[in-house]
């Protein structure tokens, strides 16, 4: 997927020469265009898991998707694990 976005020139993909296991994404401007679609879709997928489990259930699975991602050594983009934990999956 990462070789196909970058040959599309929406992205910018590097190792991190640190850190072996880190890969360095960039959304460049050709992907920054398709940003006001990319949200559309996103919204438009929110509403998909509302309709199909419920908004009471919805929290319930981004918190278990982010558990099976740290379970099998990935993270969420944009946080940390700690962040993660310090998160309720129950809306308040």
């Amino acid at each position: 997927m990462l070789t196909h976005l970058e040959k599309l020139g929406l992205i910018t993909h590097y190792h991190e020469p640190d850190e072996l296991r880190s890969d360095v994404l960039s959304l460049i401007a050709p992907g920054k265009a398709h940003l006001p679609e990319i949200r559309k879709m996103w919204r438009q997928m929110d509403s998909l898991v509302v309709n199909a489990i419920g908004a009471e259930n919805a929290p319930l699975l981004g918190y278990l998707t982010a558990e099976l991602t740290f379970a099998l050594g990935g993270h969420v983009p944009g946080s940390s694990r700690a962040s993660q934990e310090n998160q309720s999956f129950v809306n308040s």
